[in-house]
């Protein structure tokens, strides 16, 4: 992972929470940086805690990652914005 990508990452987890509802959303490699970027910047700006963990690369290169929130509201906030199905 490149040095933007875990500086990302560590703006995320700046307001970590982990909780029990979680969104997992598979995502190309080739588009994570920029994906992390966009849903790090709205979970910042709304000030949404939350945990996040990168699952790794499943059989197509796909990566997954998944969001743990402390609350439903959140987490579906979170697949209202990006589009993504409950864990």
């Amino acid at each position: 992972m490149s040095n933007e990508a875990d500086q990302v990452i560590a703006a995320i987890a700046s307001l970590r929470a982990d909780g029990p509802h979680a969104v997992r959303l598979r995502v190309k490699p080739e588009a994570l940086n920029s994906r992390l970027k966009v849903i790090a910047r709205w979970l910042i700006d709304w000030q949404i805690p939350h945990a996040i963990r990168l699952s790794g690369v499943d059989t197509t290169g796909t990566s997954l990652i998944e969001f743990r929130f402390p609350n439903e509201k959140h987490a579906r906030a979170f697949r209202y914005q990006f589009q993504y199905e409950a864990a």
